[in-house]
């Protein structure tokens, strides 16, 4: 038995990002960063058309161009041409057809950016156009072109509990309504960038990425047998959010071809108008609802339709399309469930992974249905919530029994108390003038990690080195998030190690394990248990020799804070570093390698039923807004935010991770949106596309709550996208308070806001 302290003396505790410092004075490592002598410079010919045959690609001219190296087209794929990250759908370059305006037909390699670029202008392709699809209703029609053999529809997932009909024959209120979500763009700072090396036995590939294993696959995939070993390392990296789960596999894999096939290093760099092209965005979706309720404030029956915009290529839909499918209910107790859920393939960009993961748009069609239902029975918001919410020992809409770790009902207690949401309410609701307030609530719960659809395992690797300093090696990727510096505090709590003697490199294949992607808010929870499992598997064997140091048993060895001493007798102790010594002299090997799989999730897609999630996490959060009644302008002026993430790891972290989904939902509330006309996106650049700037950013009040959870190390469940998921409701409920009327569309622009003020008048 390993003894640990009753109270941790690390785990809870604030500590700075392992990185901050290299980051906050410039000496960070990107992709761009690293400069390789004889590098060339690899330009994507994009498609002209959303959708088109290709007939022909003329490569002569560019070909005569001095400083192109080399013209690259889809005969030139050695292996598989395909970086689908689940369907095998989508091209490295598209060889007989084009699905939308970013598709790639052809890779230019100059000696420098300008002449691949310039190259690039010279590549002539001959296009058949066909019809464009831009609707996924439309795509669903039997009549409509199909843009992929197999059909328009990239998925279904349908939930199923109890019986509908007569949840709604035994409901006294109905309300049904239509909601619909817009594209967003992930904004991060960094734009897609890969840096691929000719190495003697193979290839090794740099990149801003957050699924280094996924990258390695779609590598070999496509250079097939021209190399022995394909190698993947992150590089220090500018933001993600989801957006480079999918995408690294295409530009990666571009730049390990044009390696190959050149014998030289080579780099994509992606201006930011070719990454608002080419990368996958949210998914927009079209949710029509519909919820019955008894006069008493029960939920007796929720119905579901969502049509979501898959774009051109399948990515992480059918993930995504899942997630909506079973969150739509909202986290609430419903006896009566039918869902249906379809993603559609249009010649839209692509829709992908982003942070929320389909969550924030299910959650807004049902926490502003909640509110609009709260009206219809005279009920005040939080208190219809509070009938209904999902508490120890109910049953979610998949019917999954929760057994421990539930903590939603607090956190709206608290929030509600906090905001002072009752005075408000009755306040608002007095109120006259052209500037009105409002304030909105919403709740979420979020499934901890991957879920049914994938093969759900963590691993790591410790080592302590004789000199006592740790290396924690994992798959899991840290893009911002800070789950490095957390599996640092989680090991050394367990070996009682110095903080400042740990540390975590970066990913490279070659040297750590397939952790799984880092998605998912996964990371701490999957990875954070295995290198705990890995740092007690050190920890016995310090005990074992501690105790023979000490003269006593090994559950009586305490390590903590870089001294290990007995508890029977406290005077005896030692150094964490010399205790190491004395385990090296025995031949002790102090290096162990843990897996962490999550096996307590099935789920039936034929019944729409199961146990889909590990926990949840949950949140409720209270947005209060000013609207310009003339003008239709919203401005946020306090948030608070109250979270149920289990055991909290690092406050200062969590905090982090709150503030920034809180200001990303914001952008993704009230501005931002990818504005697509026909297939093409008109405003590709920040000078078009709005993200929040600091006088956009509101008072924001954390709230947590720590209801710990029997399988997250040492509680843990986590965080980093919940914090957005129910931010569209939270803000579109305030503005409905506000106004008067319901606001049923995202974003809530200012034309929007004018027009749902007129309405109501």
């Amino acid at each position: 038995m390993i003894h640990l302290s009753e109270k941790p003396w690390i785990v809870g505790k604030e500590f700075l990002r392992m990185d901050s410092w290299e980051k906050a004075f410039g000496k960070a490592k990107y992709t761009a960063d690293y400069f390789i002598d004889g590098l060339l410079y690899v330009k994507v010919v994009r498609s002209e058309y959303t959708h088109a045959f290709i007939k022909g690609i003329d490569i002569s001219g560019a070909v005569r161009k001095s400083g192109l190296v080399k013209v690259l087209t889809a005969k030139d794929v050695p292996g598989v041409n395909d970086v689908g990250f689940f369907l095998p759908d989508q091209p490295v370059l598209c060889s007989d057809k084009v699905r939308y305006l970013g598709d790639g037909v052809a890779l230019v390699v100059g000696q420098s950016m300008e002449d691949a670029a310039e190259g690039a202008e010279l590549v002539k392709v001959d296009y058949e156009p066909l019809p464009g699809i831009f609707d996924p209703r439309e795509a669903r029609k039997p009549e409509s072109i199909k843009i992929h053999e197999k059909g328009n529809v990239i998925d279904y997932h349908k939930v199923r509990k109890g019986d509908v009909k007569k949840g709604f024959d035994e409901s006294e209120v109905v309300v049904e309504n239509e909601y619909r979500t817009g594209s967003a763009d992930h904004a991060y700072i960094e734009p897609e960038v890969a840096l691929a090396i000719p190495e003697h036995d193979g290839i090794t590939v740099i990149g801003s990425l957050q699924c280094p294993f996924a990258v390695e696959l779609a590598c070999r995939k496509v250079l097939g047998n021209t190399v022995k070993n394909v190698r993947v390392v992150q590089a220090v990296t500018g933001g993600g959010f989801g957006g480079k789960e999918d995408s690294p596999n295409e530009y990666c894999a571009r730049a390990a071809l044009s390696a190959v096939l050149t014998g030289k290093p080579v780099l994509i760099n992606h201006t930011r108008r070719e990454s608002m092209i080419g990368h996958p965005k949210r998914h927009p979706s079209i949710i029509r609802r519909k919820m019955g309720a008894s006069k008493d404030g029960l939920i007796k029956a929720v119905e579901a339709e969502i049509i979501s915009d898959g774009g051109a290529y399948a990515s992480l839909t059918p993930r995504v399309l899942f997630s909506m499918a079973l969150c739509v209910s909202g986290p609430y107790v419903v006896p009566n469930v039918k869902v249906d859920a379809w993603s559609m393939y249009t010649n839209n960009t692509p829709s992908g992974a982003f942070r929320g993961f389909g969550k924030p748009q299910a959650f807004f069609a049902a926490e502003s249905q909640m509110d609009e239902m709260a009206r219809e029975l005279g009920l005040d918001p939080v208190d219809f919530r509070l009938k209904n919410i999902l508490r120890l020992g109910t049953r979610t809409a998949a019917d999954q029994l929760l057994e421990e770790s539930v903590g939603l009902e607090q956190t709206l207690l608290k929030a509600a108390k906090e905001s002072g949401w009752k005075t408000k309410r009755e306040e608002y609701a007095k109120q006259s003038g052209t500037k009105r307030r409002g304030i909105g609530v919403a709740c979420v719960h979020h499934g901890t990690s991957l879920g049914p659809l994938g093969v759900d395992t963590g691993s790591a690797i410790v080592s302590i080195l004789p000199n006592g300093k740790v290396i924690i090696k994992t798959g899991i990727t840290d893009y911002g998030q800070g789950s490095h510096t957390g599996f640092a505090q989680l090991v050394a709590e367990v070996l009682g190690a110095p903080f400042e003697n740990i540390s975590v490199p970066l990913p490279d294949t070659e040297h750590v394990l397939d952790s799984g992607p880092t998605v998912a808010s996964r990371s701490m929870f999957m990875g954070g248990n295995a290198v705990k499992m890995a740092a007690e598997k050190i920890r016995a064997k310090l005990n074992l020799i501690a105790s023979e140091l000490f003269g006593c048993s090994e559950k009586e060895v305490v390590c903590r804070d870089g001294l290990v001493y007995s508890t029977r007798n406290p005077s005896k102790s030692i150094t964490f570093e010399n205790l190491v010594i004395k385990c090296v002299e025995k031949g002790i090997n102090l290096t162990e390698t843990a897996w962490f799989h999550n096996k307590f999730i099935s789920w039936d897609a034929e019944k729409g039923q199961g146990h889909p999630w590990i926990s949840y996490s949950f949140a409720t959060h209270i947005a209060e807004v000013e609207v310009d009644t003339e003008t239709g302008r919203v401005k946020v002026l306090r948030y608070f935010g109250a979270h149920d993430a289990g055991k909290i790891i690092n406050p200062l972290l969590l905090k982090g991770q709150v503030y920034g989904a809180i200001v990303q939902g914001i952008g993704y509330a009230l501005f931002e949106e990818v504005i697509q006309r026909d297939g093409k996106i008109l405003n590709p650049t920040f000078m078009d596309y709005y993200i929040p700037t600091i006088g956009d950013v509101p008072e924001i009040i954390p709230i947590f709550v720590e209801e710990e959870c029997k399988f997250g190390p040492f509680g843990l469940k986590g965080i980093a996208e919940v914090p957005i998921e129910p931010v569209l409701g939270a803000i579109g409920n305030a503005i409905s308070n506000a106004i008067g009327a319901p606001m049923r569309s995202t974003p809530f622009t200012l034309e929007k806001v004018y027009s749902a003020i007129r309405r109501g008048s």
